[in-house]
């Protein structure tokens, strides 16, 4: 098993030899792995022989899911795929290929607005078998962030059999008002859109495109899953032939309804993000939350519950009110996580990694993943930045 691509992720002290490293990992992470079998849905693992609640506290005037009744799978505008998942080989993403054969497109311009160049790229292993599409979606409170950030883990995703594809997005600029509601959100459908019509030469199965954003790319990875049949969000796109719909979503940490409470740093955020017209209207109109219907795609939220920038309490009522609709769902509260906590990377949550890789498998289907012996980075290639939620 190889250890996750960041380094010493045990915190172990670096003269200890990597055998021993490797096995204290392996122990590890297969024991996580083992236990998710016996976890409900919607369940985090706290201390040793402790759960935490499986259904959260409702809050005033919501309406709390009966818990008997099982989320029902979607059926319009979702490609229903049989036979069991594939298995997930590791809790943890493999270790990213740095290597030229392995791009398939590099910063491809997919819309042009307010004067920028809207661009995306594919990692996918060589191959001509179409395969399943992941868009992933930086984070930075809506006004900061590029698509190079999620880089180091779409080329780790690309390893097991995904077509991985960061996308940019339009960024709040308050002095000349441009990025604001609904842009971002406008860019992403409009890159799903682009990614079907140029399927065949992108080498991406257009029956299997999910999305999966961290903080302020975790909100419009919701709102691209909940709202894609909402036209007034993409007023701009310039491709209409074909369908913003994904097939599945994952946010991390995530704001699914901008009219709750917040902290003062995210006040700001959101209203930068909305502009003047920051009415309880407009705050409905952005959050994910008034969308959910019966028709969504499955949906995965991982929150810490620790996160004083986004409230865990932003995950727990967007869970209840997809499993309140129907929506196959699930939640994992990461019980010492704050906001920006990483995922897939250093070992400290193999739960929340693990059930997250487990869900896109169940619901893309990649192909088996290329060999180990992938080709590394070529000597003198830059190494591009990791993920930075």
């Amino acid at each position: 098993m190889q250890l996750p691509y960041d380094a010493n992720p045990l915190g172990v002290h670096p003269r200890v030899p990597r055998a021993v490293v490797l096995l204290i990992h392996t122990a590890l992470v297969l024991g996580a792995c083992e236990e998710l079998g016996s976890e409900r849905v919607g369940a985090q693992t706290g201390s040793e022989g402790q759960a935490a609640p499986t259904s959260p506290e409702p809050s005033p005037g919501a309406t709390t899911p009966a818990p008997a009744q099982a989320p029902v799978p979607p059926t319009s505008g979702v490609v229903v795929l049989t036979g069991p998942p594939p298995e997930v080989p590791s809790c943890f993403l493999p270790t990213p290929v740095h290597h030229p054969d392995w791009v398939r497109a590099r910063n491809r311009v997919f819309a042009r607005a307010d004067g920028q160049d809207l661009a995306l790229d594919v990692f996918r292993a060589p191959g001509e078998e179409p395969k399943p599409a992941i868009v992933l979606l930086h984070g930075g409170g809506w006004r900061a962030g590029e698509r190079a950030h999620v880089n180091e883990p779409a080329r780790a995703f690309a390893r097991l059999g995904y077509a991985a594809v960061p996308v940019s997005y339009r960024l709040v600029d308050v002095e000349t008002g441009t990025g604001r509601f609904p842009a971002p959100v406008n860019d992403v459908r409009c890159a799903v859109r682009y990614l079907r019509v140029h399927a065949d030469e992108l080498g991406i199965d257009p029956a299997r495109i999910g999305v999966l954003g961290f903080s302020a790319g975790g909100h419009l990875a919701a709102m691209v899953a909940t709202a894609s049949d909402e036209g007034s969000l993409e007023p701009e796109c310039p491709i209409t032939e074909s369908s913003p719909a994904v097939q599945v979503a994952v946010s991390f940490y995530g704001a699914h309804d901008l009219n709750a409470r917040f902290g003062s740093g995210a006040r700001a955020l959101i209203a930068a993000f909305l502009g003047p017209a920051n009415s309880v209207e407009r705050r409905a109109a952005a959050s994910p939350i008034t969308y959910v219907d019966p028709t969504d795609p499955p949906l995965l939220l991982v929150h810490g519950a620790r996160d004083t920038v986004v409230p865990i309490d932003q995950s727990r009522r967007m869970y209840a009110r997809l499993l309140e609709e129907g929506v196959q769902a699930q939640l994992v509260e990461v019980r010492e996580g704050l906001h920006g906590f990483s995922i897939f990377r250093e070992g400290r949550h193999p739960r929340a990694s693990c059930t997250s890789l487990r869900f896109l498998a169940e619901h893309l289907r990649p192909v088996t993943p290329p060999p180990r012996n992938a080709p590394g980075r070529p000597r003198g290639a830059r190494v591009a930045p990791v993920d930075a939620p």
